[in-house]
């Protein structure tokens, strides 16, 4: 499993003996390739038979670095830097067991949910204990996967880092005591995605007027809930909020924004939420 420390990616793996593929014999190595190709093999079949993540980011999973991606773990292999090689290495396609997907004849087809575990747990054969393979920087199609299993995880560093408010820009009474529009809408969450800060700057005066706030992370039930207290400026107060954020994908998430709190005097839709999507600005600075 990928495991972000920082601006670098650990590779880990559980078991207790571990060997790169480099070092084994060439026909313990030609032994392993075909036990990791019958397995990936057969997530290539759930890819092309069934709708669902499995589908969509199987090519990107198999695509590996040609060196260093392949190990031997408690006798079983371990791939290691998926996602982040730029094609398929050939000896994925050479010993694919060419076996067509198998047809579902169920009236209820269930698409694939526990994709990750699936594609991690199973194919990639994880065992116990931990050891660090691999030591590299992560790119972009890296990030990608490591995103998706981070949330998966409900791991909160999947949130971390810089995201603006892309839509519903319209200030209203949901949202502040004003009817102003929105400068910017920025929210900041440290490394670990469980605290941070919100900024609100409302087109209001010269320059506008801006607010800053404590954010505070956590997962329910798959999704991020971040929560802010008031935000308050010499010229408006933005309420205490709730957002209950699902994931777009590794740079955009959906938030339902709720205000957090029960005030009889505010004015009539205060209560109401209203949705808002947010764009990832920048990645999260490393925890000392």
């Amino acid at each position: 499993m990928p495991v972000q420390e920082g601006d670098s990616i650990n590779w880990h793996s559980t078991g207790s003996q571990h060997m790169p593929i480099s070092a084994l014999a060439p026909a313990s190595a030609e032994a392993l390739l075909r036990h990791a190709a019958s397995i990936l093999s057969d997530v290539r079949r759930v890819a092309n038979s069934e709708a669902g993540l499995i589908r969509t980011h199987y090519r990107q999973l198999v695509a590996l670095p040609e060196s260093n991606s392949v190990h031997v773990v408690d006798g079983g292999p371990v791939l290691s830097r998926w996602g982040c090689g730029t094609t398929t290495p050939q000896w994925i396609t050479d010993l694919d067991d060419g076996r067509p997907p198998r047809q579902s004849h169920s009236i209820f087809p269930v698409p694939p949910r526990l994709w990750l575990a699936a594609i991690v747990g199973a194919a990639l054969g994880l065992a116990s204990g931990a050891s660090v393979l691999l030591f590299t920087p992560a790119n972009r199609a890296c990030r990608d996967m490591i995103n998706h299993a981070l949330w998966y995880k409900q791991d909160l560093a999947a949130i971390s880092g810089c995201w603006v408010r892309s839509s519903n820009m319209e200030g209203a009474v949901n949202d502040v005591v004003t009817h102003d529009g929105y400068k910017s809408w920025q929210l900041c969450m440290g490394s670990d995605g469980r605290h941070g800060t919100m900024n609100v700057t409302l087109d209001v005066g010269p320059g506008g007027t801006s607010c800053t706030a404590p954010a505070l992370g956590t997962f329910k039930d798959g999704k991020a809930v971040i929560t802010t207290p008031y935000c308050k400026s010499a010229l408006y107060t933005y309420l205490p909020r709730i957002a209950i954020c699902k994931q777009k994908d590794n740079d955009h998430m959906l938030c339902d924004i709720h205000p957090n709190i029960a005030d009889a005097s505010l004015p009539p839709g205060a209560a109401k939420y209203h949705e808002g999507e947010l764009t990832r600005s920048k990645v999260a600075a490393s925890t000392p």
